[in-house]
């Protein structure tokens, strides 16, 4: 799956199908279905398949107020997505889909960037502007927590589980981690290397391995691909530079 490259498919990592075109992020597997979401500049979508050939719309979103979806998770029997306004999706079925709402302030619009499982909780991180993340958590999926909030950092949205620690990452190049859900400690800092790497929703964290991509001060686009087997010492492993 890409954002703008289709679904694409593969048996052995080297030869690749596209089985669909268009925007299409995050695939899910959830019950005997692989679930996408999409955005096709209008309505948001949520599709479903067995086979990866024929695939079904099983939900819509045409609200303003809620599309995108900006995360997906699976946890407590249910598939969830995150969306604008303080509130997810969720389903038992893939079918039927209830909207809750995690939480709303008046004038503030959070965003769920980030639904992620440790334990026996769903941990949500949610941006409501540039500098700020709160927090919440839940154990059935239905009723919602609030735990705290953290100043100064903006989630781009991507994270793993590695280690029993929670990674997140941010739109201002910086990989934080977490044991607790709360407590933020910065891991990685793109903006120390050379050339600097400015990263804008462009981070992607997947188990040990860490993918940024971004701009630097002086017009240089880029992309780094690093490893980490401990979530601490990292190792550039390439680089691709373009002016």
């Amino acid at each position: 799956s890409a954002v703008d490259g289709g679904i694409w498919r593969s048996q052995d990592g080297i030869n690749w199908t596209k089985i669909r075109t268009g925007q299409h992020n995050l695939p899910k597997s959830f019950g005997s279905y692989l679930y996408v979401h999409y955005y096709d500049g209008t309505d948001s979508f949520v599709i479903r398949s067995t086979d990866g050939n024929s695939w079904a719309i099983v939900l819509t979103v045409t609200s303003s107020a809620y599309k995108p979806f900006l995360s997906v998770c699976i946890f407590n029997s249910m598939i969830h997505y995150g969306c604008r306004k303080g509130s997810l999706y969720n389903s038992t079925d893939g079918i039927n889909w209830t909207l809750r709402l995690v939480y709303t302030d008046e004038g503030i619009t959070f965003t769920i960037d980030v639904l992620i499982v440790k334990g026996n909780d769903m941990w949500i991180y949610n941006s409501a502007n540039s500098t700020t993340a709160w927090i919440f958590n839940t154990t059935n999926g239905t009723s919602f927590n609030y735990v705290s909030y953290v100043s100064s950092i903006y989630l781009s949205g991507y994270s793993c589980l590695f280690n029993n620690f929670i990674y997140l990452g941010t739109t201002t190049g910086k990989i934080y981690k977490t044991s607790d859900g709360t407590t933020l400690t910065l891991q990685l800092d793109f903006t120390s290397k050379t050339p600097v790497l400015n990263t804008s929703n462009s981070l992607y964290i997947d188990d040990i391995m860490i993918y940024v991509s971004g701009k630097h001060s002086n017009n240089i686009t880029g992309t780094q691909l690093w490893s980490s087997p401990d979530g601490t010492t990292w190792t550039l492993l390439a680089e691709f530079l373009t002016n």
